[in-house]
C-alpha cells in the first residue's frame, strides 16, 4: 500500500507543481487570455498571441489581427458592450491587416462609427476580435473565454472557412478534418495553450534549424486536396458546423449574452477554384464535357447566346457537379438577364467548387434553425445587400475577390447591422439611428482614397491569387476585372483631387 501511494505522489505532486506553476506564469503574463491589461491606462486590449495558438505552424510577420478597435476600457459601468467575431472579413483584410494598405477600414470599425455618430446613444466599447482564417470552431472556443469581460452583444461572422481554418495550405485535408474535430481540437489547444509546449515548441528550431514548416506552393496544394461534391469530407464539416453553432448558442444562454449571427456574405460572380470531374464518367464524356465548355465560352464572347446557351446546358447534364460548367452557365444567364435562373447555377457553381473558400448553403440553412430563437439574432447579408440592386445576389462591385467586400462593401454592411440592431431593440433606449456617409467615415479613421486604390490595383498580384489563378482561366479573367475597376478609381479620384 505504502509503494502504490509513493507511486501516486511521485506522480500527482510533480503534477500539481507544474499546474501551479502555469497558473501562476498566466496570472502575470496573460500570455493565454484574448485580453491583455494595461493598467496605466485602464484597458483590455486584444493579446496577439492568444490568436497565433490557433495556428499550427509558427507564424511570421503575423497580420491575422485587425490594425485597429482592439482596446476598451476596463470598466464597463453603463457602456453597450459589443465584440466581433470572426476570420478574415471581420479583421477588414486586406485594408484592415495589411500593413501596406494603411487602412482601418472594416466593419467593425464603421459600425462603431455609425453608434458613435448618434449622441443620444449610450457610451459604446467595441472590440475587433476578426482574425485572418478561423473557423466556427475557433469561435466558438473564443465566445467562451471572453465571456469573462461581460460583452451585452457579441456579433459572430463566420461559415468561409469551415474546410481548412487557419490550416489552410499548410495540412492536407485529411488531416484538417483531424484536427476540426472538437473531441481532439479541445485538449490539444489546452495543451498548446501551456508554457511547458511553447518551450519545447521554441526549442525545435534550435533541434532542427534548416526544417521547413507550411506549404507556399498554393497551385500543387490546392490541387492535391480538392474536395468534390460526392465526398464525405463534406457532410462531416457541415456536422462540425452545425455543432459549434449549437454549442455557442447553448453557451450564450447559459451565460445570458445575446448572440447576433450573420449570415456570410460571398461573390457568385467570382469563378470557381478547382472544378472536378465526377469519377464515374469516361474518359470520353470528360473530353466531350470539356470541349462543350470551351465552344460555349467561346459563343458566350460572341454574342450567339441560343448557341451558349445549348452548349452549356450540354456540359451540365453530362456532369451537373462540375463546378465550372454550372459556372459558366450561370454566368450566361445573368448575361442575358435571367439572373433568378443564373442564381441558381451560380450557387451550385460555389457549392461544388473542389477548393472551398466559400460558405456553402449548408450554413445558411445552419444559421436559418435560429431565426425564432429569443436568445439569437440573425441577419441575412446576403438579401439585404442583394435588396440594393436589382441582381438577386449581392453586386459584384462591392467585392475584391471571392469573399472579401471592398472598403465600400465593408460600409454597407456596417450600416445594416446597425439598423438590423435598432430594429431588433438590442441598442438600449434607441428608436432611430442618424448614418455617417461613406466619405466622413473615412475622413474620421484617415483613410487615404487613393493610397488605397493604388494597393486594390497591386492587390491581384501581391496576393495568393496570382498562383491560384493557374487552377482556372476564368479567375485571372477576374483578376484583370479588378485590376481595371480599380484603375478607374483611381483615376476619378485623382480628377476629382485636381479640380
Amino acid at each position: 500500500m505504502k509503494r502504490i501511494l509513493f507511486s501516486i505522489f511521485l506522480f500527482v505532486i510533480p503534477l500539481l507543481l507544474w499546474l501551479g506553476f502555469e497558473a501562476l506564469a498566466n496570472h502575470f503574463t496573460q500570455r493565454f487570455d484574448p485580453l491583455k491589461t494595461d493598467s496605466h491606462k485602464q484597458t483590455f486590449y486584444v493579446n496577439p498571441d492568444y490568436f497565433k495558438d490557433f495556428f499550427l505552424y509558427r507564424i511570421e510577420n503575423f497580420i491575422g489581427l485587425s490594425l485597429s478597435n482592439q482596446a476598451i476600457l476596463q470598466e464597463k459601468q453603463q457602456a453597450l458592450r459589443i465584440f466581433c467575431l470572426g476570420g478574415s472579413t471581420t479583421a477588414g483584410y486586406p485594408y484592415n491587416t495589411a500593413p501596406a494598405f494603411e487602412s482601418k477600414a472594416s466593419f467593425p470599425n464603421y459600425l462603431r462609427l455609425i453608434l458613435q455618430f448618434n449622441p443620444e446613444m449610450a457610451s459604446v466599447q467595441m472590440l475587433n476580435f476578426g482574425c485572418n482564417a478561423l473557423n466556427s470552431l475557433n469561435i466558438r472556443q473564443i465566445v467562451q473565454d471572453i465571456e469573462a469581460y461581460e460583452p451585452d452583444l457579441v456579433i459572430i461572422y463566420t461559415g468561409h472557412n469551415e474546410y481548412f481554418g487557419p490550416n489552410e495550405f499548410a495540412v492536407s485535408k485529411e488531416k484538417t478534418l483531424y484536427y476540426q474535430n472538437p473531441g481532439f481540437y479541445f485538449p490539444f489547444m489546452t495543451f498548446k495553450r501551456t508554457f511547458l509546449y511553447q518551450g519545447m515548441r521554441n526549442l525545435i528550431p534550435f533541434l532542427v534549424p534548416h526544417s521547413e514548416s507550411g506549404i507556399q506552393d498554393y497551385y500543387q496544394w490546392t490541387l492535391q486536396n480538392g474536395i468534390h461534391p460526392a465526398d464525405s469530407i463534406n457532410q462531416r464539416v457541415e456536422h462540425y458546423f452545425s455543432d459549434n453553432i449549437e454549442q455557442m448558442v447553448q453557451y450564450a444562454r447559459h451565460k445570458k449574452f445575446r448572440l447576433v449571427f450573420c449570415k456570410p456574405v460571398s461573390n457568385l460572380m467570382f469563378p470557381p477554384f478547382l472544378s472536378l470531374h465526377d469519377d464515374k464518367l469516361s474518359d470520353r464524356q470528360i473530353q466531350l464535357c470539356d470541349s462543350l465548355l470551351v465552344q460555349g465560352r467561346r459563343a458566350m464572347i460572341e454574342a450567339d447566346k441560343t448557341l451558349s446557351f445549348q452548349l452549356l446546358q450540354r456540359a451540365v447534364d453530362i456532369d451537373s457537379r462540375y463546378a465550372l460548367a454550372q459556372y459558366l452557365l450561370g454566368l450566361a444567364k445573368v448575361e442575358s438577364e435571367s439572373d433568378q435562373s443564373g442564381q441558381k447555377n451560380l450557387e451550385m457553381a460555389r457549392d461544388c467548387d473542389g477548393m472551398p473558400f466559400r460558405a456553402k448553403s449548408f450554413v445558411y440553412r445552419v444559421l436559418d434553425r435560429y431565426k425564432g430563437d429569443p436568445h439569437v439574432t440573425v441577419i441575412d447579408l446576403p438579401e439585404q445587400l442583394s435588396a440594393l440592386s436589382d441582381s438577386p445576389f449581392p453586386p459584384m462591385e462591392l467585392f475584391l475577390e471571392h469573399v472579401h467586400p471592398t472598403q465600400e462593401g465593408y460600409y454597407l454592411i456596417a450600416r445594416i447591422l446597425a439598423e438590423s440592431l435598432l430594429q431588433k431593440r438590442l441598442l438600449p433606449g434607441i428608436t432611430e439611428l442618424r448614418y455617417p456617409d461613406f466619405s466622413e467615415c473615412q475622413r474620421v479613421l484617415s483613410i487615404d482614397p487613393i493610397h488605397v486604390a493604388q494597393m486594390e490595383e497591386k492587390f491581384p498580384q501581391d496576393s495568393f491569387f496570382h498562383q491560384l489563378a493557374l487552377l482556372n482561366p476564368e479567375i485571372e479573367n477576374y483578376m484583370h476585372f479588378l485590376r481595371l475597376q480599380a484603375q478607374q478609381k483611381l483615376a476619378r479620384l485623382r480628377a476629382t483631387a485636381d479640380e
